[in-house]
């Protein structure tokens, strides 16, 4: 469980599959959770992620740091939320689980 205002989470991710376009993968993991995507631009992707019994929503934003990583940071919406109650690690570990499941059965289907 994170504690600051607003309550928060980052991981770092690095793209296992270099033939795969990052982006792509992104966005077909987000659609798949369920997220909407809220704005793009050439380094940055930002969705929401709907309210729940512990949050009021939080804001999942993805930079491209290098073309094979990138940073992946839950935040919630409410600024003065300072518990999440472990949604935001939940949030970017969800993220990150799909992308390895996406990478790891592009892989399976290369052979």
């Amino acid at each position: 469980m994170a504690f600051g205002f607003p309550a928060y989470h980052t991981k770092r991710y690095t793209f296992s599959d270099p033939r795969r376009n990052p982006r792509e993968q992104v966005v077909e993991a987000t659609a798949a959770l369920g997220w909407s995507i809220k704005s793009e631009s050439e380094n940055v992707i930002r969705v929401a992620v709907g309210f729940n019994l512990w949050s009021s929503g939080e804001r999942v934003t993805i930079v491209f740091d290098t073309p094979n990583a990138v940073t992946v940071t839950s935040k919630c919406l409410m600024p003065t939320q300072c518990f999440d109650w472990g949604k935001n690690k939940s949030n970017v570990q969800a993220l990150l689980a799909r992308l390895e499941k996406s990478s790891s059965s592009t892989n399976d289907e290369s052979w």
